[in-house]
């Protein structure tokens, strides 16, 4: 039986600037993909570390909440 592995973590936040600095000195090196996802409302920072993604996710539309 294999371990379980963790694919990619998701992590919203307010501003993705500050978040990208901060987790850019956590991880440094680890590529940076920057995309934007409209018909979602979303704005994502993906970094690719090692073994796992990371992605930080910014909503640019509140929208109707949960």
């Amino acid at each position: 039986m294999n371990a379980p592995r963790i694919d990619h973590i998701g992590i919203v936040v307010d501003d993705l600037e500050p978040a990208i600095a901060a987790l850019s000195r956590m991880l440094p090196g680890a590529p940076l993909t920057l995309r934007s996802v409209p018909d979602a409302g979303l704005e994502v920072a993906e970094f690719a570390a090692a073994n796992l993604i990371v992605e930080l996710l910014r909503y640019t539309d509140p929208g109707d909440g949960f």
